[in-house]
Parts: C-alpha cells; structure tokens; sequence
C-alpha cells in the first residue's frame, strides 16, 4: 500500500502520478489497496477546488499516459480507461459529481512520452496519469465574438 501524502500542483498546475500507484500493469481498474490513498487525494483536490469558489473557473482535465509497450491503439484505449475510472472514483463524492464541476478525460497512450525511449520498452515514468487543472473553456472564438462585447467583464463567464 502507498502512504498517503500530499498532493502538489506543479508550476503548470498539473498533479503527476505515477500509473503503477493506482492501477497494476495493463488494467484500468483502481487497485483496492490504494484506495484510502486515492480517497485522500480526491479529498484534497476537492478542498484545492472549494477555495476562492475555483470549482466555476477552473475544470478538472485527468490524462492517461502509457509507455511504448503494445500496440499504438491499444495504449490509447487503456489509458482512456484508467482516466475514467479516476474520474468514476472522483464522482462518488457529491462535490464532483455536481454539474459546477468539470471532469474532462483525456487519453493520450504512448503519444505525450515523459522519457522518449524505442518501441516496446517498458518504463514507469512514461505509465503516468496527469491531473490538470486549468481554466475552463468558455466558448468557441465564433460563440464569444458573437456576444456583445463591452468594455466591462461579461458576467456570464465563469
């Protein structure tokens, strides 16, 4: 089991995990023995979220990232699936599963290589998921520009 411990934002407000702390080797089901660990991440992001109301401005975007292991597809399909199943564990709490909150999966398989290695290498920095949590998106230019644009900030943006 992991020891729980903080999470931390780096400079790109990203939260790096590795894969192998919530999942075993090529599964996208949560490892139950991790789980209080997870419960507590979750809990601290919540309360990251809760703060200054970030939950109408900012969105939740959880990336999955494999290494070169495998077949190109089938890399970009787990890791779709360990992004939602982070994010089906993240709405079993209230806060997340409101519609205030965005949680965006995004899969990115062997295509984002944390460490650039040759095919078919094994390497735990690349078997990663990424919590990002960014500004969330207001619109297409097309829709924005559509709106009457004044000089004061349009209130119904977050």
């Amino acid at each position: 089991m992991v020891k729980s411990c903080k999470l931390k934002l780096n400079k790109n407000n990203e939260i790096i995990i590795p894969a192998d702390i919530l999942f075993d080797f090529d599964k996208s089901e949560l490892k139950s023995e991790n789980l209080p660990t997870i419960l507590d991440w979750r809990k601290e992001i919540k309360k990251y979220m809760k703060k200054e109301d970030r939950k109408k401005r900012y969105c939740i975007i959880i990336e999955g990232h494999t290494d070169t292991v495998g077949e190109e597809d089938y890399n970009y399909k787990l890791s779709l699936a360990r992004s939602l199943s982070l994010i089906q564990e993240f709405k079993k709490d209230p806060f997340f599963s409101n519609s205030d909150i965005d949680l965006i999966p995004a899969a990115f398989g062997e295509s984002k290589l944390a460490v650039h290695t040759l095919d078919n290498t094994f390497n735990e920095e690349n078997r990663r998921v990424v919590i990002r949590i960014v500004p969330k998106f207001i619109g297409t230019t097309q829709q924005i520009m559509s709106k009457k644009i004044d000089n004061d900030i349009d209130q119904s943006y977050p």
